[in-house]
């Protein structure tokens, strides 16, 4: 499982590297930038943080497809943050609030209720799957571990 995570990683660094800048017309960019390694996932400006900011390992999720995070990203244009202008940049939770991740449409503007639903939803799902997975007759014939937090101080680490 590691070997694979570091042989996908090491696959996408050579193939940003040469790839170089691609000759592209339109809107499109020169080069696309992919951060690698772990990114500080802060707040939006003018809101006090009530705990810390998360570090997320970016490069980690790199055998996933860019798409299942960044859902309105095109594939030919820079990736906006997730809090840029019309994604999850509403400030304010909804009037309405959800229980437990159970986030309709609605809410999904908020910055909080985005991640929260993307990141803790995607891990539970994942945990879901490999306890399948070891009940099965064709699992892996052990414990499967349990990939990504899914509890408040599992990203935002104690102040």
């Amino acid at each position: 499982m590691i070997k694979t995570r570091a042989v996908n990683i090491i696959l996408v660094l050579v193939i940003v590297l040469l790839a170089g800048p691609a000759a592209v017309s339109g809107d499109r960019l020169d080069a696309i930038s992919v951060p690698v390694g772990t990114l500080v996932l802060h707040p939006p400006s003018g809101i006090v943080a009530v705990r810390s900011a998360v570090a997320f390992p970016h490069s980690l999720h790199f055998t996933y497809a860019c798409n299942q995070c960044h859902h309105k990203w095109n594939g030919l244009t820079q990736v906006k943050t997730c809090m840029a202008a019309g994604c999850h940049d509403a400030l304010d939770p909804p009037k309405t609030s959800e229980k437990a991740l159970a986030y309709d449409m609605e809410a999904m503007p908020y910055f909080k209720y985005a991640f929260h639903k993307r990141c803790i939803g995607c891990h539970k799902e994942i945990r879901t799957i490999n306890h399948a997975k070891e009940k099965s007759i064709f699992g892996p014939g052990g414990k499967v571990s349990n990939l990504g937090p899914v509890g408040c101080v599992g990203c935002h680490e104690r102040e």
